[in-house]
Order: structure tokens, then sequence, then C-alpha cells
């Protein structure tokens, strides 16, 4: 394949934004939150849209890596990790939902898991 300009800096430039993004909402949510030391339930800003913005923005950085990268080794691995990403709230949740009862299920019926849906 020969080098793309334009895909390159598309691509770069969702990666960067996409785990830019990722990374400051990690910061907001709390490290000790975001691996497993839930402290407090996080509903307001970038939380009051999505419950898990962190792993949208990684989803836009994994798309922009993609677009970057047109290697399908890089694409498959990223497909690969896009899925965890999909999959991990489902197992989130339910320790969530225990932790802070109906605080999270409150935060549940109004906020999207990811974004609109």
């Amino acid at each position: 394949m020969t080098y793309d300009p334009i895909r390159s800096v598309v691509g770069v430039s969702l990666l960067l934004i996409g785990f830019g993004l990722a990374l400051h909402w990690t910061n907001l949510l709390g490290w000790r939150n975001a691996f497993g030391e839930a402290e407090s339930l996080k509903t307001q800003g970038i939380y009051r849209y999505s419950r898990n913005p962190v792993y949208v923005a990684s989803m836009v950085g994994m798309i922009g890596w993609g677009i970057a990268v047109p290697s399908i080794g890089v694409q498959i691995l990223l497909a690969g990790w896009a899925i965890l990403y999909l999959l991990a709230p489902f197992f989130e949740e339910p320790w969530l939902l225990q932790k802070f009862g109906a605080d999270f299920e409150a935060y549940c019926e109004k906020t999207p898991r990811y974004i609109g849906f």
C-alpha cells in the first residue's frame, strides 16, 4: 500500500484525540476508581452523557490507529480490544450496582452505557 498523507493525518488525529480524551477522562474519574477501587460514583461532566466515556474515546483512538496503520494484523488486534471494551461494562455494572445501589440504578436509568443508546 502506498503512503497516503490524508489517511495518516486523519488516523493519527483520531488516535491522539481518542486516547488523549480517554486519559483525561480517566484522570477526572480518578485512577483508583478507574481500576476497581470505587471511591465514589461519578455522574457529572462527561459522565452525564455516557457511563463509559473512556471506552468510547478509546474506541475513537482505536479507529484512528486502524486508519493510520492499514494492516490486517493491527486491525484484528484493535477489533479484539474494541470487543473487550464493548463487553467490559456488562461485567463492571453488577459490581457497581452492589457498591452504589440505588444511586447507580438511577444513574443507569438516565445515562446511556456508551453514547445515545
